[in-house]
């Protein structure tokens, strides 16, 4: 997960509007993650937002509800993605000035407000910049490169979930690529998903109800996240493990706290434990 710059836009949209208290873990990460539950799951996996996404559903699956989640993936990818041609990223860097909508400034609010809070170590801007908001149309000077890699798989899994909301389903988790959201229950029995997560040998299992979880570190990408005042490799922290009440704001946040090497501007009542070389643990408070 990679960030960036996005001086200008409105950051309105504060961490607290995505809702919750966040809990940020920072782990020795090599991430895999598993569902325990009981009773009738139906799974299914395509290609979408980069990676693999999983959509696993306890009970009843509505007609058209899993290919609509997918479609939705489709739509926010190729409209966000600086890797589609036509996508309004694209179109931005090209020097167009082009109306987005509300969710996806939603988005660049949080991106903005996580790049305040690192003091710009997370950015979704690589070169040039600032992104420029007039009314609800983004635009950029020439040469600006835009990357929003930090936030959007986490964003692009809550509207897939919100498409499954939408089509009745109440119980379901949509993982893309690790980063996870999951509703409702798997049927066994409690509320929420038992979620295990295997980190460098180490596991550790999370409930999950109507929240989301998120990692970033070194292990899953050598050197894929950088710290964007050096444009150098972050290695201070092994790895980061966020649990948050959005996918955009988990994962945005599991960038951010890899990307600051933990320098990050908690919001209120947040804590963030930190393993770094050697095991030592620390355990920080705004």
């Amino acid at each position: 997960m990679r960030v960036g710059d996005v001086g200008h836009v409105g950051a309105a949209g504060s961490l607290v509007r995505w809702g919750g208290i966040v809990l940020c873990v920072l782990l020795c990460v090599a991430l895999g993650a598993s569902f325990a539950h009981a009773g009738a799951l139906s799974r299914t996996s395509r290609p979408g937002a980069g990676t693999v996404v999983g959509i696993t559903i306890a009970g009843a699956v509505p007609s058209g509800a899993v290919d609509a989640a997918y479609a939705a993936i489709s739509t926010w990818e190729a409209e966000l993605s600086e890797w589609h041609p036509g996508s309004a990223t694209r179109r931005v860097m090209g020097g167009a000035s082009v109306e987005i909508a509300v969710e996806a400034w939603q988005l660049l609010d949080l991106a903005e407000e996580l790049r305040v809070r690192t003091g710009g170590a997370f950015s979704i801007v690589r070169l040039g910049g600032p992104l420029v908001r007039t009314g609800a149309s983004l635009s950029a000077p020439p040469g600006t490169s835009i990357d929003l890699g930090g936030v959007l798989k986490g964003f692009l899994a809550d509207r897939a979930a919100d498409a499954l909301l939408e089509h009745g389903v109440a119980d379901f988790v949509v993982d893309a690529g690790g980063d996870i959201v999951a509703h409702g229950s798997s049927g066994a029995g409690r509320a929420g998903w038992p979620v295990t997560v295997a980190v460098a040998g180490v596991t550790r299992t999370v409930r999950l109800q109507d929240e989301a979880v998120s990692t970033s570190g070194e292990d899953q990408q050598p050197d894929h996240i950088v710290d964007r005042r050096t444009g150098e490799p972050i290695h201070t922290l092994r790895g980061v493990f966020v649990r948050a009440s959005q996918g955009a704001l988990a994962d945005g946040l599991a960038t951010a706290v890899y990307a600051s090497g933990g320098h990050l501007q908690l919001p209120a009542g947040q804590c963030v434990y930190e393993v770094r070389e050697g095991g030592r643990v620390s355990r920080v408070c705004d």
